[in-house]
């Protein structure tokens, strides 16, 4: 059970005339109540005191403390501004006071209508050496009506205003009244917070000095038009003694406001029904309306009574229509920002009718005309680029198409006309082509789109023309696999293919993200052996000189090489060559690599196939950029995910016809990620990193980008193929996959504790010092605590004590020996691997190693001897070094001994096993330590994964976030 208390407490900002809120984290006594101060709560500490906030009025009150605070206020009324002022600076400018205090109030009212509604403690001006629960605030159960009276004498008019607060009449001058908000207001009167009721707060200031107002007859006019005519308006009934009364009670005029509403981002209309001259807002509560008229130095007095049945008809004529009302009663339309006046643009015979009246909308000082947006687009692809054409119109004129697209790129609705005016462009134009107008280059004035964003033309649903014939897909390419090509295909290695072949023929990059064990290599092998039967012949003379006949030289066919290169993981060298041979002997393959790659140049590009690794590509990229490829392929093209890496820059250098890039992980950490893959295969189509940070990943990293999630999707989409193993390879054995956990040792727990402590302390000095310093020192800590969780011994060699983990891995060890199976054990931490290793050694039982120090021979060694060793039925294996590349379809466990950061590291390494040439289940075990890091990390992992499914539809320390951080120590 929590100790602490979120305590809201609002104080007075020095010769302001406002009262902001803060939250605070407050010790609970024994009685439950909160006491003393002892942290800011903002919503990335609230887990380190055992708070939990469930509900989302909770989470938005917390918030609106941090809106509401002086630094983000400042921030907020800065952002144009070239030099920083402070709010106290603002408020100097009485006209600049005028609007950061309507605002303020905004949420001011809003703060206290959420603090009402979830009971939040509240205090006035708090200090750090002060209880809470001795300044408790509460509030007051309903709202505050004002009473006004005016009694007419010979020489004046007395004028008195009470409150009724609840049974009772409360006269101000006897209280000592706080005003925390002007309008609607709100007031802080003996320890209650008290709602009014349509009443501003400024209007009660005579009263709180005075018992009443006495008002000279030479002056009532007067003062009654400056300071009570606006107020009376607003009070439902009024006392009145010696005056006349005329009353009004027949609807006459609904009025419709255009306005924007900034709670819910939309546009709507409130509704205001006239009564002669009184109104009354369709969602107050006033029936009644009493007001004070001044004439001839005279006052009389009017009163309208609302005819409520004669109101919900005529409305119901708009719900009839399918507009909405909203709970406090605005009328709107679709859910759209501008849907509502799209509503009123479609349909304007809604509003013809002698009663219904709709004022003019202004927005910014534009005035914007309803009327409707015709739109008639066509788009013809030439060559490598879609035309973009089209008209709209708009009343009676037409206006090119082409000149929408600034207005829809930069996100801005408001389409001036030629007679000045402006009309809204509808949501559904700017959502509808947003994302191609954001892609739009322009070529001698008019607007094109690049061929790589066919995918995003034919989401238009618009009339696509295609006059290139140049524009493919897997559906419409024809392929019979060469009869060089000494494989069978599966159906879905045939279809991924063809899906090569079509972006070959488009001119278009490509990124085969099949699951590991899928065949990307082999796939990769068809789709080279295809272009290069594809590729026409040179056609040269006779090198021999002899003669067909007299008249006639003997002619030579000789196919061009493909001179593609293949860059991939030393690692991978040798299984892509021993595949070449095997599956497509036809193709000439080269390895450049060594210190004698140099003599191979005048040569390499005549070799179909060129082999190479990516520190080599990077050590000789000065001369490989120089040079023209026909392809360039990526295998486990994660390598070039980090876009300020110099691997990622040197590929990008490269030239070459086609592109195309293989990856069972093309997200691995984050969308930054996604970003470099896309970047290599067809260049700047998301646009330079920072603007796809703005326009993609930051929005749908904060859960706020649904149609720029939806937009990533669609451009990407065509240039992904991917493809699970429960997807295509139905006959694959299954895959079972189970969570062991186990209890650490007493005294690993101490040691876990002890060290949890001390990244905790971290943790909150990161908090005040926010330095990349402390940030090391936390993720240092964060490994340590892996380490213990695993076994100790990691972290301290002179630990003596035993390891839970430790004990229940080689128990399962022992179990899977002594059944005569095998299994893949991988851990993070090669020191783990080397207890394991020694603990077999005193067992006597058979194993092999590979970690990232083993050489390439010895790597092909280990797995020739596992494979088909019979007697060897253990594999220890780093996961980073062994999680690719390998084929060890002899085991059927795999052991993940520690949680890795990403999910996707651990699949490629359940990849090595459950893989096509699998006969048997694979069954793998994650060993979780109970109640350490090794918990929270399964959670993250849960989230990584999501994000990559998200966008694929189905490690790094670095990547983790503070609030990441936090959970990981919790």
């Amino acid at each position: 059970m929590t100790r602490y208390k979120i305590v809201y407490s609002f104080a007075p900002i020095d010769s302001l005339d406002i009262f902001l809120p803060t939250a605070y984290l407050c010790e609970l006594n024994k009685d439950g109540l909160p006491t003393y101060q002892r942290a800011l709560a903002i919503e990335a500490t609230l887990s380190s005191y055992d708070i939990v906030l469930h509900k989302e009025e909770d989470i938005s009150l917390l918030r609106l403390c941090i809106e509401l605070s002086i630094a983000e206020l400042e921030d907020n009324f800065n952002k144009k501004a070239k030099k920083r002022t402070s709010l106290q600076a603002l408020f100097n400018d009485e006209k600049v006071a005028k609007t950061i205090k309507s605002q303020v109030e905004l949420k001011l009212y809003r703060f206290y209508q959420l603090a009402k509604e979830t009971n939040a403690f509240l205090c006035f001006d708090l200090q750090r050496k002060i209880s809470a629960s001795d300044i408790q605030i509460v509030f007051f159960d309903g709202v505050a009506k004002p009473n006004m009276s005016f009694t007419k004498t010979q020489t004046g008019i007395n004028y008195d205003l009470t409150l009724q607060i609840g049974d009772e009449s409360v006269r101000l001058h006897t209280q000592n009244l706080i005003k925390l908000v002007d309008m609607p207001g709100i007031i802080l009167l003996q320890k209650h917070i008290i709602f009014l009721e349509t009443v501003n707060a400024n209007k009660l200031s005579p009263f709180v000095k005075n018992e009443s107002v006495f008002i000279p007859k030479a002056t009532v006019k007067k003062y009654f038009e400056t300071f009570i005519l606006d107020l009376a308006a607003k009070v439902d009934d009024i006392e009145v003694i010696g005056f006349d009364l005329i009353k009004f009670n027949t609807l006459t005029k609904v009025e419709f406001d255009p306005f924007f509403d900034i709670f819910n981002q939309r546009w709507a209309l409130r509704i205001r029904y006239h009564y002669a001259e009184f109104k009354f807002l369709h969602g107050e509560s006033a029936s009644k309306k009493t007001r004070l008229k001044t004439d001839n130095e005279e006052i009389g007095v009017h009163q309208a009574v609302r005819d409520k049945n004669d109101e919900v008809d005529r409305i119901q004529h708009f719900l009839d229509k399918g507009w909405h009302l909203s709970d406090i009663g605005h009328l709107y339309f679709g859910n759209g920002k501008s849907d509502t006046i799209s509503g009123i643009a479609n349909d304007p015979g809604t509003f013809i009718d002698p009663i219904y009246s709709l004022l003019p909308i202004v927005d910014n000082d534009k005035i914007i005309k309803p009327v409707p947006m015709i739109v008639r687009e066509h788009i013809l692809l030439i060559n490598d680029w879609f035309d973009i054409q089209g008209t709209v119109r708009i009343e009676n004129e037409d206006y090119p198409f082409s000149l929408f697209i600034p207005y829809i790129k930069s996100k801005n609705p408001y389409f001036k006309c030629a007679d000045g005016a402006y009309v809204l462009i509808p949501d559904e134009i700017m959502e509808t082509f947003g994302p191609i107008a954001q892609q739009i280059v322009w070529i001698e004035d008019k607007p094109r789109l690049a061929k790589m964003y066919h995918s995003l033309v034919e989401s238009l649903h618009v009339d696509f023309q295609d006059r290139s014939d140049t524009l493919f897909s897997s559906d419409t390419v024809e392929y019979n696999p060469s009869t060089f090509l000494k494989a069978e295909l599966r159906p879905y290695q045939m279809s991924g293919v063809k899906w090569l072949i079509a972006h070959r023929l488009n001119g278009l990059g490509a990124c085969l993200a099949d699951d590991m064990g899928l065949g990307k290599t082999l796939q990769t092998i068809a789709a080279l052996l295809d272009a290069k039967e594809a590729m026409p012949d040179d056609i040269v003379e006779n090198r021999f000189g002899g003669q067909l006949d007299l008249f006639s030289t003997a002619i030579m066919h000789h196919r061009k090489s493909l001179s593609s290169l293949i860059i991939l993981p030393a690692s991978l060298v040798f299984n892509w060559e021993a595949e070449i041979k095997k599956y497509a002997p036809s193709l000439q393959v080269v390895r450049y690599l060594g210190g004698q790659r140099s003599d191979l140049r005048k040569t390499l590009l005549t070799f179909d196939v060129i082999l190479t690794t990516y520190q080599t590509a990077l050590n000789d990229i000065s001369w490989l950029e120089r040079q023209h490829f026909h392809y360039i392929v990526l295998d486990e093209s994660q390598y070039i995910r980090n876009r300020g890496a110099k691997i990622f820059k040197a590929v990008s250098q490269l030239k070459s016809d086609h592109k195309v890039s293989l990856s069972g992980t093309p997200i691995e950490n984050s969308l930054a990620d996604l970003w470099s893959q896309m970047e290599f295969i067809n260049p700047m189509i998301l646009g330079k990193y920072e603007d796809f940070k703005s326009n993609f990943e930051l929005p749908i990293i904060r859960s706020e980008g649904e149609i720029q999630l939806e937009t990533l999707k669609t451009i990407i989409d065509p240039y992904i193929l991917r493809r699970t193993k429960s997807q295509v390879a139905k006959d694959l054995p299954d895959l079972i996959e189970n969570v062991h956990y186990s209890d650490m040792d007493v005294n690993q727990a101490k040691l876990y504790e002890a060290e949890k402590s001390k990244a905790r302390n971290l943790i909150l000095q990161l908090d005040a010092e926010n330095n990349e310093t402390s940030r090391m020192h936390i993720l240092s800590s964060i490994m340590r605590l892996r380490q213990i969780a695993s076994h100790p011994l990691l972290h301290d060699n002179l630990y003596e004590g035993d390891s839970g983990k430790f004990d229940d891995i080689t128990h399962k060890i022992d179990e899977i020996h002594r059944s005569g199976n095998k299994v893949l054990v991988f851990s993070a931490f090669v020191r783990h691997l080397l207890l394991i290793g020694e603990w077999m050694k005193g067992q006597g039982i058979p194993y092999n190693t590979l970690t990232g120090e083993s050489t390439s021979k010895e790597r092909e060694s280990a797995v020739h001897s596992f494979e088909s060793n019979a007697s060897i039925s253990v594999f220890l294996i780093s996961i980073k070094a062994g999680g690719t590349g390998l084929n060890l379809t002899s085991a059927g466990y795999v052991f993940i001994l520690d949680p890795w950061w990403n999910p996707q590291v651990e699949a490629q390494a359940i990849g090595r096993a459950h893989r096509i040439g699998q006969t048997q289940n694979v069954i793998v075990t994650r060993f979780i330590s109970r109640l350490s890091i090794d918990e929270k990390i399964l959670k993250l992992q849960t989230s990584k994964r999501n994000l990559a499914d998200s966008i694929l539809d189905l490690d790094d320390l670095n990547h983790l976030t503070m609030k990441d951080i936090k959970d990981l120590i919790e």
